[in-house]
């Protein structure tokens, strides 16, 4: 609150929101397809998944869901009434159970869209075993040689006689020439291609073993295997920003650090606001852009 002096007027911000990097994770979701590739049409289970997907990005070390609606725009981008708490059961478990439903389509176009002719990689990102109620899985993440995921798969063991077949499959769904799995435990591979280069595969993992660390012993079940299917498509869009956003980190000022993490806080920075001047409310004020937060956003084409 500013307060009047004399016939100035009393100056009070009623409320302020997170605005920017909801707006621009969203938008570039859209952009990617990523809403039409979960399902073709526009349904609110469909918006609800966006909405969680893009909160992981936002605040990655919370793995509960819906939880950040008081302090930003997003749910309210995705269809959600401002200042409402979304149902949990009915917009975030519900959801959750229609995109385990669609994972092999959504992998499937994931495939058809980023995949190159050539070798596959299957990260396992678990080193021991994770139970999903009686369940002892481990887990896979499938990516292209450029390190974009394309999907997850769920493995009972880690032996040859247990993964070989499931790799045999995998090669014979999405048609790939080869597939190589990799872990801390040992590398697999099925018709393993020359091009692949091992040391370079291997540094790639230890990325994607960070990015799924918390993420793997949050829930059990099915709820369990959605939730890291949920984290891989979060994982996918941050891939494709971090890959265009690379112009601005490889150009850096001596003493400035871009991640994809300052340029999310930066963003964040954009808020929504409600102004009060004397008795005239002003709603939805945006923040005014400052030189980097234009660069972030020219980069992608994006107006807020």
């Amino acid at each position: 609150m500013l307060p009047g002096k004399g016939s100035d007027p009393l100056i009070q911000i009623k409320e302020s929101k997170e605005y920017g990097a909801s707006k621009f994770i969203i938008s570039v979701a859209r952009q990617l397809g990523l809403d039409r590739i979960i399902h073709s049409r526009k349904v609110q289970w469909r918006e609800d998944l966006l909405a969680m997907i893009v909160e992981r990005l936002l605040h990655p070390d919370e793995l509960s869901f819906a939880n950040s609606y008081a302090d930003t725009l997003l749910w309210e981008f995705c269809g959600h009434p401002l200042n409402k708490k979304p149902d949990i059961d009915k917009h975030c478990y519900y959801p959750l159970e229609k995109l385990l439903s669609k994972q092999d389509s959504i992998q499937e176009k994931l495939v058809d869209k980023h995949w190159e002719k050539g070798c596959a990689v299957l990260y396992d990102l678990t080193s021991g075993d994770l139970r999903f109620g009686p369940e002892k899985l481990h887990i896979g993440l499938l990516c292209n040689l450029e390190g974009c995921p394309l999907g997850v798969e769920f493995f009972e063991g880690v032996t040859e006689e247990v993964i070989q077949p499931q790799i045999e499959a995998l090669v014979d769904r999405f048609k790939f020439k080869s597939i190589t799995l990799v872990g801390n435990w040992q590398m697999l591979s099925k018709d393993f291609s020359p091009k692949v280069n091992a040391k370079e595969v291997r540094q790639k993992w230890f990325q994607v073993e960070d990015e799924f660390e918390n993420v793997l012993f949050a829930q059990s079940g099915n709820r369990g295997r959605a939730s890291v299917l949920l984290h891989m498509l979060s994982y996918y869009l941050k891939w494709h920003i971090s890959e265009k956003l690379k112009s601005i980190f490889n150009n850096q000022k001596k003493g400035r650090q871009w991640t994809f993490r300052t340029v999310i806080e930066r963003l964040k920075s954009i808020r929504s606001q409600t102004i009060q001047i004397d008795h005239t409310v002003l709603h939805s004020i945006k923040s005014t852009l400052d030189a980097e937060q234009h660069q972030i956003l020219s980069a992608f084409d994006i107006n807020l």
